[in-house]
């Protein structure tokens, strides 16, 4: 237990009596009487806390649990609140309904036996202590600023270390994520560990990838084709949370290496070598395709500006009747197995030729043709450049994405051309796909679902902004060319 040796127990409230106490020392768990000014110099050594309840001052509770319960919690505080009256405890669940916090985050009791009470101090890991020394500096400007719950978070995930060097990694969407370069303050082989990983993100994507780690890729992915998790250093807060794990060095993402041309090996590696795993656990399901990958796109999400710069693309359906239309396509079989359900070029890291897959926080059960979908459109909706232009963009997708190409993959490149290594990337992984279909069209309702959730996202530059609407006008060829059949 990392938190072990933290002994202080802070009560709030009316004390406890004297022959009470001794539950607690018997555990050798020591209650300290505060106030809340004083609770908080507490907070950082203490394994939890006692919010007694008062239903004479029902106002102490309120402002008690509003000042200090998030930020003990985002410490790794046990939280326990004592009822005086059964029917107090209706009062308490609205006041922690008013803040970060669930109902599940706190043990509410009606005056409990103050044995129970103890005994569950006692089986509690608080985890690590926020060092509150910790020196955090940045590599770069880009790095987010640090607020209060966001610097504890770190604070504690590596609160053995003097100083932490933090380096924003591109490519993501929601989360924080950095490279770690830490010092550590004690270590007998030397000051230096090699790199970390830290990813900051809502708490509940915190809480599901960590069990997705346990679940999806302990045995099914191997351990020198994933990060690997220090999980003593993952934890979550109120808010947010943290997970920790060695950096993949000498790596690069899956976009640089396919620009290149050289990312042969490492489509190869990442679907019969990184996710055999998951693949060979594939079996034969029959359901309409669009259910079978329902939540890929959501309709409500697309905004009026990114519609109207479709419609004057070509486009003519609204993205309710998009949907509509591939949820009444026939059933179909096809294969489900796990997938990473969110396979895009920078969520693959190449190292010589591994594919190492990294951000298992979307990983479930699917459709086996998901991941090849999700990841051919990151590829070729991605710029390369400023002289990345659109106009000679729109022309190599409109034959990739005709329907004699999505119904067979694109042959080889005869000669040279600007957009070459795109082409043969595409091809590549239609090649795995489409052997994956099991249903005529499968794949290509695949596709048209995942450009409709590039037109989702947000866009950083006008460049950016036109290619996502152009994502729904090939969508809707797709699945308007499924329609007429």
């Amino acid at each position: 237990m990392i938190g072990s040796h933290r002994q202080e127990i802070i009560w709030l409230g009316e004390k406890p009596a004297a022959a009470d106490l001794l539950e607690f020392e018997r555990r050798n768990l020591h209650i300290i009487c505060c106030d809340e000014k004083t609770c908080l110099q507490h907070l950082s050594t203490s394994r939890g806390i006692v919010f007694k309840y008062n239903s004479r001052k029902p106002g102490a509770f309120g402002k008690d649990w509003k000042n200090l319960a998030a930020t003990a919690f985002n410490q790794g505080l046990l939280l326990y609140v004592i009822a005086d009256e059964v029917a107090a405890v209706n009062t308490i669940h609205r006041s922690i309904k008013l803040s970060d916090l669930t109902i599940n985050d706190a043990a509410i009791r009606h005056q409990p036996p103050l044995y129970e009470v103890a005994e569950a101090f006692a089986r509690h890991d608080s985890g690590r202590e926020a060092n509150v020394t910790l020196e955090i500096s940045p590599v770069s400007k880009k790095i987010l600023e640090l607020d209060d719950p966001r610097r504890s978070l770190l604070q504690r995930a590596f609160n053995d270390c003097r100083s932490i060097l933090l380096d924003p990694l591109t490519g993501g969407w929601s989360a924080k994520v950095f490279s770690v370069h830490a010092v550590f303050k004690d270590s007998r082989v030397g000051p230096r560990p090699l790199p970390f990983f830290a990813k900051i993100d809502s708490r509940n994507r915190i809480n599901q990838e960590i069990k997705n780690y346990k679940e999806f890729t302990a045995h099914f992915i191997p351990f020198n084709l994933r990060p690997n998790l220090d999980e003593t250093r993952c934890f979550c807060g109120a808010a947010e949370g943290i997970l920790v794990g060695n950096f993949v060095e000498q790596s690069e993402s899956l976009r640089d290496v396919a620009i290149r041309g050289a990312a042969q090996p490492a489509i190869h590696s990442l679907f019969d070598n990184t996710l055999r795993g998951w693949r060979q656990q594939a079996s034969k399901r029959e359901k309409i395709i669009a259910e079978a990958l329902s939540g890929v796109f959501v309709p409500s999400r697309v905004t009026k500006p990114r519609f109207e710069m479709a419609r004057k693309l070509g486009a003519s359906k609204r993205p309710d009747e998009l949907l509509a239309i591939a949820e009444n396509f026939p059933v179909q079989g096809y294969l489900e197995a796990p997938i990473h359900a969110d396979l895009h070029c920078f969520n693959v890291r190449v190292s010589g030729f591994d594919a190492i897959l990294i951000d298992f926080a979307l990983t479930r059960a699917g459709a086996l043709v998901a991941d090849p979908a999700s990841l051919e459109i990151s590829l070729a909706f991605e710029r390369t450049g400023n002289e990345d232009d659109n106009a000679s963009w729109m022309k190599t997708v409109d034959t990739l994405y005709s329907e004699a190409f999505l119904e067979r993959a694109p042959p080889p490149a005869n000669e040279p051309r600007p957009r070459e290594w795109l082409w043969t990337v595409i091809r590549q992984i239609r090649l795995i796909a489409l052997a994956d279909q099991v249903s005529d069209g499968e794949y290509a309702i695949a596709v048209a679902l995942y450009l409709l959730r590039l037109t989702t996202f947000s866009a950083k530059t006008p460049e950016e902004e036109f290619r996502n609407a152009y994502a729904y006008v090939l969508a809707e060829r797709i699945i308007t060319s499924r329609m007429s059949r």
